[in-house]
């Protein structure tokens, strides 16, 4: 195999594959929540309905979450900040931190306002206080 004209040996192809099978199951533990419940994405949100439905709906989602079994899980926006405050009779904030049942809730922006620095920056910090979590056990 040649990689900007050198060849690359397959000790190094070997360990690259590793470390991408690595990230593959890492990214697996990993989950991105949007407490919506329309699947159409061109109705506007009705926030009133989103909170009735995510007090409605806590028991299920809670359960379908736990059963995902994620080590991380991302909220975004204000509004899915609030729901999971219903869902998991939480305080989580804006762009912070809690760990419910060992697993770590990260509020972010929601995914239509972000940009390539904000969502580097965040990972960063995410895996910051992942490692502490896992540390502290």
């Amino acid at each position: 195999m040649r990689l900007s004209g050198k060849l690359i040996s397959k000790n190094i192809i070997v360990a690259h594959k590793d470390e991408e099978n690595n990230i593959q199951e890492e990214l697996k533990k990993i989950a991105y929540i949007n407490y919506r419940f329309t699947s159409n994405h061109e109705v506007a949100q009705n926030i009133k309905k989103i909170y009735y439905n995510a007090k409605k709906f806590k028991d299920i989602l809670q359960e379908q979450i736990y059963i995902l079994n994620p080590h991380i899980v991302l909220i975004g926006g204000h509004v899915g900040i609030s729901s999971h405050n219903v869902i998991f009779n939480d305080s989580l904030e804006y762009n912070s931190f809690s760990i419910i049942n060992n697993i770590l809730f990260c509020s972010i922006r929601h995914p239509s306002k972000m940009d390539y620095n904000y969502m580097a920056n965040k990972i960063n910090e995410i895996v910051k206080v992942y490692k502490k979590v896992v540390n502290s056990q």
